[in-house]
């Protein structure tokens, strides 16, 4: 199975830039790979709510999905759209999509009682989402949600 991590390079530089001052070793990154700390922000996202049965779920992904690409596939077509194989979608448009429209976000935190999940990210990234008339939020059972930006 192949897959593209390019919706996930957002969360990976992130992270790598909120940890690399505590390892003990250092990275051989490119420029853009480390951001400075005012290049980060926490975002939160409030879902509508949840049936019951998915209250106890102890983890699901954030997709932010830039709309002003196209609408979102939903939560069914998400993983044909993210795979790059041959039961993947390999259209030029996914391509695009997979390059630029689409970013997943797996580390965050998640207030069951407000439906409320809470992610550090690259301001950049979401500014271009958001500016792009984007910024919708689907968690991985395809609700969406409305983003405000935190502290």
């Amino acid at each position: 199975m192949k897959m593209t991590v390019a919706p996930w390079t957002a969360q990976f530089t992130t992270l790598l830039s909120l940890r690399a001052p505590l390892l003990p070793f250092g990275f051989i990154t490119p420029p853009q790979a480390v951001l400075p700390p005012g290049a980060i922000a926490e975002y939160s996202i409030t879902f509508p709510g949840f049936e019951e049965s998915q209250m106890r779920i102890s983890h699901f992904t954030l997709v932010f999905w830039d709309s002003s690409k196209s609408a979102p596939p939903g939560w069914r077509g998400m993983r044909r759209l993210l795979l790059d194989d041959l039961t993947g979608d390999t259209s030029a448009r996914a391509r695009d999509i997979k390059r630029k429209g689409v970013q997943v976000a797996s580390a965050f935190r998640f207030v069951t009682e407000t439906r409320t999940a809470s992610v550090w990210f690259r301001t950049d990234v979401m500014r271009s989402m958001m500016e792009g008339g984007g910024g919708r939020c689907i968690s991985e059972d395809g609700y969406l949600g409305e983003g405000r930006r935190g502290v």
